[in-house]
């Protein structure tokens, strides 16, 4: 997982300008998902579907393909205990992804998704 955060981290963050509220908000993240010893599954989706808030183009009312059930995970704290199926994590993350792609130049592909599928199935 946090492999494929430094991946997405690495392509959406061009400024080396000072940020203290996307430092932080980094920061406190990471620092959750270290902490989980369970119930991880779907970090990745709500730490993406939160970082868009962060760049500018904040996700909440853009993608109507989620189901309401995915979307009051993803905007749930870190700390709730609620999971996806497989499945449905898949999807979710192929649209935030997609979202991504049309929102950040030059994004691309991104390679540590067929790692990170594979690990949670």
């Amino acid at each position: 997982i946090a492999v494929f955060l430094a991946e997405i981290l690495y392509k959406c963050i061009k400024e080396q300008e000072n940020c203290s509220p996307l430092f932080n908000f980094i920061h406190d993240s990471i620092f959750s998902l270290d902490a989980k010893k369970d119930q991880f599954e779907d970090f990745h989706l709500q730490f993406l579907f939160k970082l868009s808030d962060y760049l500018g183009f904040g996700m909440a009312d853009s993608i109507s393909v989620l189901n309401d059930s995915t979307l009051r995970l993803l905007n749930a704290p870190y700390q709730k205990e609620h999971r996806l199926s497989g499945s449905d994590r898949r999807d979710t993350l192929k649209h935030i992804v997609d979202f991504y792609k049309t929102h950040i130049d030059g994004f691309g592909e991104v390679k540590s998704i067929s790692v990170l599928s594979e690990v949670l199935q």
